[in-house]
């Protein structure tokens, strides 16, 4: 029994640790909260590119996703605005070397036929709708980051529907 205890002791941290996709450079403000996201050295040098709330506006802790730029890289930041306007830094994803046609898109995307405000995807920009080359998935109901299958996600172009 206390082999058992000690065990699920040990290991939950190692098992917390692991299903954060932050790289070793932004997990420091990991499960940090702050009043911007700007308090945290890291971040200098980058601007802030988009940003949008995914979850209900009614909801006192809404769920939110942000991006920052610093020349062709990106930082998805999944965030908890917390009743008191902090926010509480849930994880984060560096995408690297983005190309001149892609980009970054929260809130507009399907997976299929299925509307899914939770998916953040690198997009490849073409014609029409744009296609996922990556994409997670801020899990709502588990308030978790999921990287998700990108082969049958789609966003909406700046044009929109065609």
């Amino acid at each position: 029994m206390i082999r058992i205890l000690y065990l699920l002791i040990f290991l939950m941290p190692l098992t917390l640790s692991a299903q954060q996709l932050a790289p070793s450079f932004w997990r420091p403000m990991v499960g940090k909260t702050c009043k911007t996201e700007t308090d945290f050295s890291q971040l200098s040098g980058y601007t802030f590119f988009s940003g949008t709330v995914i979850s209900d506006l009614e909801d006192p802790e809404q769920k939110q996703v942000h991006v920052f730029k610093k020349g062709l890289t990106a930082v998805i930041f999944f965030i908890i605005r917390q009743d008191d306007s902090r926010l509480f830094i849930l994880d984060a994803v560096e995408v690297r070397n983005l190309g001149p046609d892609q980009e970054i898109s929260i809130g507009t995307c399907q997976d299929g036929d299925a509307d899914m405000p939770g998916i953040v995807a690198l997009v490849k920009k073409t014609p029409g709708r744009w296609r996922a080359l990556k994409a997670w998935h801020f899990d709502l109901n588990k308030i978790k980051v999921n990287v998700w299958p990108p082969n049958r996600v789609t966003c909406l172009s700046e044009q929109g529907e065609d």
